[in-house]
């Protein structure tokens, strides 16, 4: 683990010890923090006759890792420092995808109109004079569907009903990529993600008098209160929007990944040219 990085293990040690976000790479502290030895370990190091001069780098720099104290918190601390921002950004891009997503199924005209012409040619067919409603069951097998005798199927009949009547349903394809991109976000993924660095932040509050560099870290730890507030609001803006979204449309509860993903197959069926 040495071999990606010039400094030597007093060098590494020190960076550590203060915490040093610039001089180390997440990747690096990750792997220290795997093979960091066991408390076993640790006490036949310190047995070893070997003076520290003649360890080897590797075992030199277990040595000085394990002279700071608080190691651990000092290592976890690190890794929290360097993947928080992009871990923050991720989130962020991620919340702002389903937020637009909902809003745009929401909102639309088209899908609305779409749905309209779907339940018109489904009744049409139906052999019993009951007129149903569409589920999502319903709307995640459209493409499956065919007529009962002529097996022809009902998105082709659908599609050519658009192109006839409402061929401004078809703009719902410059629409697609937002939404099947969209429908590979779990929110709820999302939120234990956002809960893991909530717990975590809140774990190094508690080591904060452990660690040698407390006045900077109280910064960087200000600035992390601020940003996961902006998240947790962005997430529950996002939640109440979904929330919204899906219960316009049925009644039923699922997934952000199975409702957004019935949409974007649905969008990506459509027929703009005839099929031969």
């Amino acid at each position: 683990m040495l071999a990606f990085t010039k400094r030597n293990p007093i060098e590494i040690a020190e960076s550590i010890r203060n915490l040093d976000s610039e001089l180390n790479s997440v990747e690096f502290i990750q792997h220290l923090i795997q093979y960091i030895p066991n408390e076993t370990e640790i006490n036949a190091f310190t047995r070893l006759s070997l003076a520290k001069e003649q360890l080897t780098p590797a075992d030199r720099l277990v040595y000085e890792i394990l002279q700071i104290p608080f190691y651990m918190e000092h290592l976890n601390t690190l890794k929290f420092k360097l993947i928080f921002a992009d871990n923050c950004q991720l989130i962020t891009e991620q919340l702002q995808l389903l937020y637009d997503a909902c809003v745009l199924l929401y909102h639309s005209a088209h899908i609305k109109k779409l749905l309209e012409i779907i339940l018109s040619v489904v009744n049409h067919l139906n052999s019993t004079p009951t007129h149903r409603i569409l589920t999502l069951d319903d709307l995640s097998k459209v493409s499956e569907l065919k007529t009962p005798k002529t097996r022809v199927p009902i998105i082709n009949i659908v599609s050519q009903i658009c192109r006839d009547r409402h061929p401004e349903i078809f703009d719902l394809k410059d629409n697609y990529h937002l939404i099947f991109s969209a429908s590979k976000i779990d929110l709820n993924i999302v939120k234990y993600e956002i809960d893991q660095m909530q717990k975590e932040f809140q774990q190094i509050q508690l080591w904060i008098e452990k660690l040698d560099v407390k006045i900077n870290l109280q910064t960087f730890l200000s600035n992390c209160r601020e940003k996961l507030h902006e998240i947790v609001r962005l997430y529950q803006l996002t939640t109440d929007q979904y929330s919204k979204t899906i219960s316009y449309f049925t009644q039923q509860t699922t997934t952000s990944v199975i409702f957004l993903s019935i949409f974007a197959n649905l969008i990506q069926s459509l027929q703009i040219k005839r099929q031969n």
